[in-house]
């Protein structure tokens, strides 16, 4: 999976392929960190860093509910 990304990633001049490659890649690679059981701290910090990327997509699910795409 990792390398269907890679390979996504380089292939940014043929959009359609980049899409059909990463974005199943995409949805099985961001739960990897929550599959392996382990203390370590990479698998700490990996799942750290997947919440922090679910946030601005909360803002905006928030912004389109209540209609307010004003800046704060």
């Amino acid at each position: 999976m990792c390398f269907l990304v890679f390979i996504s990633i380089v292939n940014v001049t043929n959009y359609h392929l980049m899409n059909r490659l990463f974005l199943p890649a995409s949805i099985v690679v961001v739960f990897l960190p929550f599959l392996i059981t382990g203390k370590s701290k990479n698998i700490l910090y990996a799942r750290i860093l997947v919440f922090l990327s679910v946030l601005p997509t909360v803002r905006l699910l928030y912004m389109m509910i209540t209609g307010s795409f004003l800046p704060a």
